[in-house]
């Protein structure tokens, strides 16, 4: 029989990751769009850059992409801890 509070932590683990994702792909998008509108004109990029500083640049945001950042990388040594095995199955 399973027991549930393992599959109630994997359910955890899962929308930490996808929070963290999240956040991560949002900070992305915005840099990306910024860097897309400096070919379109520099006023546009300019325009661009104060939504930026005003998402990415104030407390909130900032502990948001550094909790992010960090949820990601300790989640990424505990999938690393959790393998049974460094080998690969073509391996044995």
């Amino acid at each position: 029989m399973i027991d549930s509070t393992i599959f109630r932590d994997q359910m955890t683990i899962r929308q930490l990751r996808l929070a963290a994702g999240l956040i991560m792909l949002s900070y992305l998008a915005l840099h990306l769009s910024m860097h897309a509108l400096g070919n379109v004109s520099f006023e546009a990029m300019q325009s661009a850059t104060r939504i930026h500083d005003f998402v990415w640049h104030s407390m909130p945001g900032t502990i948001a992409l550094y909790g992010a950042f960090t949820v990601h990388f300790t989640l990424a040594f505990y999938a690393l801890y959790a393998r049974r095995s460094f080998l690969s199955a073509s391996a044995s």
